[in-house]
């Protein structure tokens, strides 16, 4: 069984916008796929990324019973959405 980190003991970090680059760069030279929020069909959907370029920058999302709409934000923000129509089990799922 692998031990768990303490809460109390793990540092914590903020890692700024000017710096999201140099990490997506970083972990795609050693090898990892990156993925993130892509806009596809009028909607936020997780997919492979190369760059922060294909985030989905100035967008959110409105949802209700039944309803999900892509919104525009007046802002540059990044990550201000509630979810995805898309679960993210579909990619951290093994198969088997």
């Amino acid at each position: 069984m692998a031990a768990q980190a303490n809460p109390a003991t793990v540092e914590k970090a903020v890692l700024g916008r000017d710096a999201l680059p140099g990490l997506v760069e970083a972990l795609s030279r050693r090898g990892y796929e990156i993925w993130g929020p892509t806009r596809e069909d009028a909607a936020l959907v997780y997919a492979p990324i190369e760059s922060v370029d294909e985030l989905p920058v100035g967008y959110s999302d409105e949802q209700a019973p039944g309803k999900y709409r892509l919104a525009r934000r007046n802002d540059q923000a990044l990550f201000q959405y509630a979810s995805t129509p898309q679960s993210w089990k579909r990619t951290a799922a093994t198969p088997g």
